[in-house]
């Protein structure tokens, strides 16, 4: 029986029932464009057919196309899980059937692979309290796959898993702890893993003090098996599993937090993530790796009056990438000091300055330290925002970077450099009424790179690029902007419906150049030129957007955005999406999806 027929009768028999579900959901999606179609269906129900209990229905259908070439994808699951309290026992009973299916015409020697698989399992679970846990489950596994060597051929296995949990906590004092610990085991013919976890927690929060404290220790081993040609047959190959390796994860992870506020005008946070992973294999080694990182962030918040306000963060890490038989083990370490000073001389009307220092060191211990690398960035900023007559409002934001790029050895010596990077950044705004908007933004930036040791090498790079964009917004425009000078302007109140439209023009020029000696000159530029309309319109549940754009200038590109929603309950919504693109109107791409989330 195919999966569709079977969850349609599924469906079926749960409406027939006539009790009523206590969740359902329904989501579909398809998208496609010119290389690729997905479709994907999901369905989610729940109800309670007994006293204290809860049935729980989970089906999922997958498919993907690449249209490219022939090649095709899919996966189909239903799930069954039936839960029922008794006092202090809870009873689960688990079923489920999946389906696979793979293709490609990339692979002239294999067939096309199709997988079944049926579970049936067993859960108890042992509450005597809200805070303790003790839970121990059973699965059993059938599966039949079609073999990729011989047609006809059916492979079948079997097989069970068992896991287990068990969790506690308890509070005293405002401060809440945890521990808890999982094991999960699987054995098939052709696969087995054998998984174990162990977490635990400290918690705590209060006016001024607050902390948590996040750890989970972690092992996985798996067994590795690989489908190939048994020619042990006469006069025939078929398909046969072999243990190709044996793999051991580890992993270790632990998180804090720290944060004490004695008042609402100074704030200290101090942050730690440190994380080691661990990979080894019996036969590969040369595969086996580990990773090791440490993140650390001080930060500290000052307000010493209502409208002055001075943030700093000192951030830290550093990391370990190791290979067993390789030479590029690397090393890599961050350091970030950032602050920031604001100051707000009249509401809305707001003065801020910072600066921040990268530092950033990557090493190479078993290459002889032959790459070896050191980046500093060193970057300034200064920015005004300035309402004029409340409905004129300007902004300013200049950025200066210092880049140096080294590297220790003297073979890489040449790639050396230093970049100077100056940015200005002005935009106008001016509101027009209540629904009206003329915005404008320009962007001028300038490069300069000087290769350290060669006097005569260096680049220019500059960028000019504005856009000035009309909006109209009848909602109106106000009560949307979130602009807290703005919103104490009077303005009409929201309807049921709105229509928003905006007329946008954009340039952008960008040049490269050489030094020649005594001047710069241009050997590469390109330039580009946006045009768009935007008209987006909701009554009450219903909406849609249409967007046309064209760009011309080094290259083009027609872009046309159309979307349509359809909200027909509180929770159930219906969207649709055309979105054809390209370099010509006689080669676009149409890029389409639907997508669909039913609560019933």
């Amino acid at each position: 029986m195919k999966l569709n027929s079977l969850l349609s009768a599924v469906i079926f028999s749960l409406f027939g029932t006539g009790l009523v579900a206590q969740y359902n959901n329904l989501d579909f999606s398809f998208s496609a464009n010119r290389s690729v179609r997905n479709v994907e269906n999901n369905l989610q129900y729940q109800m309670s057919p007994l006293r204290s209990s809860l049935l729980k229905v989970r089906g999922l259908t997958y498919r993907e196309e690449r249209l490219s070439f022939s090649q095709e994808n899919q996966i189909s699951a239903l799930e069954l899980d039936l839960a029922l309290d008794r006092k202090m026992l809870r009873h689960s009973f688990q079923s489920g059937y999946q389906y696979l299916f793979d293709y490609s015409d990339l692979e002239e020697s294999f067939q096309p692979y199709r997988s079944k698989t049926g579970f049936l399992g067993y859960t108890l679970g042992f509450l005597p309290t809200d805070s303790l846990l003790i839970e121990a489950g059973v699965k059993g596994y059938l599966r039949s796959e079609e073999d990729r060597y011989l047609l006809g051929n059916i492979m079948s296995s079997d097989g069970h898993q068992l896991f287990g949990r068990a969790s506690a906590g308890a509070g005293f004092g405002g401060v809440r702890a945890g521990l808890g610990a999982e094991i999960d085991r699987k054995k098939m013919d052709w696969e087995y893993y054998q998984s174990a976890s162990l977490n635990a927690y400290l918690h705590h929060q209060s006016d001024y003090l607050a902390f948590n404290n996040n750890f989970n220790l972690s092992q996985r081993r798996d067994d590795l098996f690989v489908l190939g040609p048994d020619r042990t047959v006469p006069d025939r190959i078929r398909g046969l599993y072999k243990l190709y390796d044996r793999q051991k994860r580890r992993s270790l992870l632990y998180s804090g937090f720290l944060g004490y506020s004695p008042s609402e005008s100074f704030q200290v946070t101090l942050q730690e993530v440190f994380t080691q992973r661990v990979i080894e294999l019996e036969e590969n080694v040369v595969r086996n790796n580990a990773d090791q990182v440490n993140q650390a962030s001080l930060a500290f918040s000052l307000a010493p009056w209502s409208k002055l306000g001075w943030n700093t963060v000192l951030k830290h890490s550093y990391a370990i990438k190791e290979f067993s038989n390789a030479q590029n083990t690397r090393h890599t370490e961050n350091r970030n000091l950032g602050t920031n000073l604001a100051w707000e001389y009249i509401f809305g009307d707001t003065l801020s300055a910072g600066v921040s220092v990268d530092l950033q060191i990557t090493s190479f211990p078993d290459d002889n330290n032959r790459w070896d690398n050191d980046l500093r960035n060193i970057r300034f900023n200064l920015g005004n925002v300035h309402y004029w007559r409340d409905r004129l409002k300007l902004r300013n934001a200049i950025f200066w970077n210092l880049t140096d790029d080294v590297y220790i050895n003297e073979i890489l010596s040449n790639n050396n450099k230093h970049t100077n990077s100056l940015i200005y950044n002005p935009e106008c705004a001016i509101l027009i009424g209540d629904r009206l908007l003329f915005n404008q933004s320009y962007l001028i930036r300038a490069d300069y790179t000087d290769y350290v040791y060669d006097e005569a090498d260096k680049a220019l790079y500059r960028q000019l690029s504005l856009e000035y964009k009309l909006v109209f917004d009848s909602f109106p425009f106000i009560a949307r902007s979130q602009d807290q000078r703005w919103l104490l302007l009077p303005y009409r109140n929201k309807g049921t419906s709105a229509l928003l439209t905006d007329l946008t023009f954009g340039f952008e020029r960008n040049e490269y150049a050489d030094y020649s000696g005594s001047f710069y000159t241009i050997n590469f530029k390109n330039t580009r030129y946006t045009a768009a309309f935007t008209l987006k319109h909701d009554i009450q549940d219903v909406y849609y957007v249409l967007k046309p754009q064209y760009s011309w200038g080094t290259w083009k590109e027609y872009n046309l955005m159309c979307g349509f929603a359809w909200k027909f309950t509180d929770f159930s919504l219906l969207e649709f999406s055309l979105n054809p693109v390209g370099e010509s109107l006689n080669e676009l791409d149409w890029r389409t999806s639907v997508s669909l989330s039913a609560h019933f």
